[in-house]
Parts: C-alpha cells; structure tokens; sequence
C-alpha cells in the first residue's frame, strides 16, 4: 500500500498579474541567425501599463497617458493611438507590475509542496486536471488524484523519470536500472532491469515503452502486454554508424521517435537522422529533453534554447541556416540561469531553469515571438515542467508549484 504524502496547502503567492514581453532584438535572438529588424510592431490593443515589445532600443511602451512608440523605425498597429517619442531605454516606472529583471506575473503559481523530502523533483507527468505523477532525487512517486494528500511510494535510490498513458497505466525508471509499472491498484511492480546504471528516461504508448540511460548507444524497449522484459533498441547517428555513449532522453509519437544522445539529437522515422549536434550544428548544444507537439514536430532542450525539430531536421530556418527559438532573457549569459525543463504545444512553449526561472513564450513560429519570463517567488532550482488541461506543474529543489491554466 501506498504511504500518504500529506500536502502543504496551497498558498498564492501574491503576485500581481501585469504582461510583460521582452528580448525579441538581442544578439542572440535566434542561435544559427541573425536579430529581426529594427522595426518592432505592437500586435492589437497595448493596455495602459504595459511593455508589450521590447527590440533592443526600440520600444513599444503603454503608459499611463496612452501609447508611446520609442526608438528608430518604430510601428504599431494603430498608429493613430501613438506619439513619436525620442527614447529608447525602457523607465520601469512607466509600466506597472515589471520590475528591473523584466519579470512578469502574467500567471501566478502556488505552492503546491515545499519539502525536503523531495529532493530534486525530476520529472512530472499529468494526465487528467485530477491526476498527476511525480517522481524525485529521493526515489520519492507522488500521485496525486484532487485530494489533499498525495500518495507516495519510496524506492530508496534517484527516480529520474515517469510516463503515463492514464491514471492506470504508469511506468517510472530511475538509478540502479530500476523499472517499474503501477498495477492500476496501489503497487508497482518491478520490471527485469535492462542494466545496473542509471536511466534518465523513459516514453511509450499502449503497446511499446522505451528507457533512455547508461545503455551505451543503445536504448531499451518492451511491448506488450506485459512489458516485462526490455531488449536492446540500437540508436544509429544518422549516417549509418552506431551511436556511442549514453542515450539521455527518448520521447515521441506514433509516427517515431526523437533520441538525445550526448551531444546530438537523433530522429528515427523508419531509419535514422542526425537532426542538430555534435559538428553539425553547435558543438556546445546537449540535447536535455524533447516534448512533442504535433504528430512530427517536437520541442527540444538544451541548456541555452529551444529547437523546433521534425524527425530528421530543425523545423525553423534563416538565411544563415537553421534556427533555435529565441534564447530567453538572460539565458547563457555568465552567471545565468541554465534551462533544464520544457514543456510546450503546436502555439506555446515554457521553459524552466535554475534559479527559479521560469519563460513562456506563444506563437513561436513568428520571428517575432518573444519571451514573457515569470516571477514564480522562489530562487530555487526548476527542472521540470508539465501541464493539464486546467494547470501548469513545476518540479524543483524540493518544491513543486502549481497554477491555474
């Protein structure tokens, strides 16, 4: 039987709920590219008190007494509504609810748990707005159903990752080649370990399930209906030649799969792809995690940016190539925060990284899109992200946070 996880009540966090969108004309707004010009545009109605574009030093500022187009070549989409200033620098004073970061409380989180229980909270997993998984640093799985408390299982070594198809049919994977499936009832049933290393992973559907580790090139998979033995999926580079090293996430759909390896990203759609990495596209970008959006188009992390990716190639391009979305604020800079969870769907996309930050972007298609980045109310490290139909989850340094969709 499950032990109960008693739950902290969830508290708001008391933050106002102002929208702030900022760093679309940095230098590195899209990695492989080249900044969008000069000429920023505010889309629809800015309300009064908000930043609605930032382009370096053009601007697009609602202000108490109206709107106020700032900076060269500047252009709204009512330009009757504007006058012409001669500035360019934002004054934090003239938008209310953004403080000097740029930050924005355009969604409030709650605390849903603070508890050092927890350890590091890996991974999350909702598959209802009344059931979400959660796996953790302390071989901690939560599962919560609505109530206020949560039921928890304990495996004594790291859990790093869970999947669920639904309340019933869940499976996690962690430390020590563990693997083990949730019996629908109150148990979880140990699976016969593929390795006694690490798994970082795991993905599957009604008929197959894949774990992602210390499996050198390899991955492992098991069908149904037991899922119970797992047997080596060999992981090719994309030109024919068996990959090495580990295999640190695996996710997909029907259509295949997306592969991180240790410095490159792989599709397979029947045969293999080297879509970014290694010597072919930024020899510093580690592929963390991979979130599909679509049948064929996914979403994928390293510690720097976010890459729209089909199976075999990025899906966004410039004249200089291929492209990321753009880095978020302050991303990659000396001291900055480092991205380490993402979650997104075919119109916007979150990111989450150390020292509690937290993005969110829509319409990252546009070369226009840029980043809102939310104050959250903690410091703490963030490493994953998920979301239901009513809610956004967030995983941490003993904290998990939650807000209303």
């Amino acid at each position: 039987m499950p032990r109960s996880f008693s739950s902290y009540s969830l508290v708001a966090l008391a933050l106002a709920t102002s929208l702030v969108s900022i760093g679309c004309g940095s230098p590195r707004e899209r990695s492989g590219g080249t900044p969008p010009p000069g000429n920023c545009r505010c889309e629809g109605a800015v309300p009064e008190g908000t930043l609605s574009v930032a382009c370096g030093a053009t601007q697009c500022v609602g202000g108490i007494a109206g709107y106020a187009c700032t900076g060269p070549n500047a252009a709204v989409t009512a330009p009757e509504a504007c006058e012409i200033g001669d500035g360019g620098v934002i004054d934090p004073d003239a938008a209310t609810g953004i403080d000097g970061g740029g930050r924005t409380t355009e969604t409030t989180f709650t605390t849903f748990l603070d508890d050092t229980r927890l350890g590091l909270v890996h991974e999350i997993h909702a598959t209802s707005p009344r059931d979400a998984w959660l796996v953790t640093d302390n071989g901690q799985v939560l599962h919560w159903t609505g109530g206020e408390t949560t039921d928890a299982w304990s495996f004594g070594s790291a859990i790093r990752a869970v999947h669920a198809l639904d309340a019933t049919h869940v499976w996690v994977a962690g430390d020590y080649g563990t693997i083990a499936t949730f019996d629908g009832v109150d148990s979880f049933n140990p699976a016969s370990s593929p390795t006694s290393g690490p798994l970082f992973d795991t993905w599957g559907d009604s008929t197959r399930r894949f774990v992602a580790g210390q499996l050198w090139g390899e991955l492992r998979v098991a069908t149904g209906p037991d899922f119970d033995a797992y047997t080596p999926f060999e992981v090719e580079d994309g030109a024919g030649g068996r990959l090495s090293g580990d295999t640190h996430c695996v996710s997909g759909t029907s259509a295949g799969l997306w592969v991180c390896g240790e410095d490159a990203l792989y599709g397979y759609d029947g045969s293999w792809h080297h879509i970014y990495g290694g010597s072919g596209f930024g020899t510093s970008a580690q592929p963390l995690r991979v979130i599909p959006v679509t049948d064929r188009l996914a979403l994928s992390l390293d510690e720097e940016a976010v890459t729209l990716v089909t199976f075999r190639e990025v899906a966004l391009e410039s004249g200089f190539g291929p492209v990321s979305l753009p880095i978020p604020p302050g991303v990659g800079d000396v001291g900055g925060p480092r991205l380490r969870g993402v979650w997104g769907n075919a119109s916007e996309v979150w990111v989450v990284g150390t020292g509690g930050f937290v993005a969110h972007m829509t319409g990252y298609t546009d070369p226009f899109a840029i980043w809102r980045v939310i104050d959250v109310g903690t410091t703490r490290d963030l490493e994953s992200i998920t979301a239901d139909a009513e809610a956004l989850w967030i995983g941490g340094d003993s904290i998990v946070l939650r807000a209303e969709r």
